[in-house]
């Protein structure tokens, strides 16, 4: 083992008797940085976080078609006060269907791979099947019961936390 790995391992032992950097009581984690070990330099610059490249190569995950026995999930389509045309379709309602699994992470892996944070609307957005800009561009008169109704529908795991 390197001198470099034998003093991380050393540190991580330290720390799950109570002792090391973190000392007792404190997060085991908070270890300094430079305990931290490094990739040789020979492989540096074959590393590259920046980009999202092996997400966006990786096959779709395969979403099975349920027939579900009893009540399916939630949906439900609101009749617009002012129709639209986007990217030559006419809009006169926008239905709001509960996410399933698979499309709850689709839009998170569509986050990652633009370099950026979910926000609510992109939830919006995939439960309407329309990106969440078209949602943004709505009046408010048809946009907010959209959303209210979306965010009664989202999972539990998707809602900010209370705070």
């Amino acid at each position: 083992m390197s001198d470099q790995s034998q003093t991380l391992a050393d540190t991580l032992a330290a720390m799950a008797e109570g002792a090391g950097p973190a000392g007792p009581g404190r997060d085991p984690l908070a270890v300094p940085l430079s305990a931290l070990p490094l990739p040789p330099a020979e492989l540096v610059d074959d590393l590259d976080n920046a980009t999202p490249a092996a997400a966006a190569s990786r096959p779709a995950a395969e979403v099975a078609t349920l027939d579900f026995v009893g009540d399916a999930p939630p949906e439900r389509t609101f009749t617009l006060t002012y129709p639209f045309r986007w990217n030559g379709v006419r809009y006169d309602a926008i239905t709001v269907r509960a996410l399933r699994t698979g499309s709850l992470g689709d839009v998170y892996a569509e986050a990652a791979r633009a370099g950026r944070r979910v926000e609510l609307m992109d939830l919006y957005g995939a439960m309407c099947g329309l990106p969440a800009a078209v949602l943004r561009a709505l009046p408010a008169v048809d946009g907010d019961p959209i959303i209210d109704q979306a965010w009664d529908f989202l999972p539990p795991s998707a809602r900010p936390a209370a705070g």
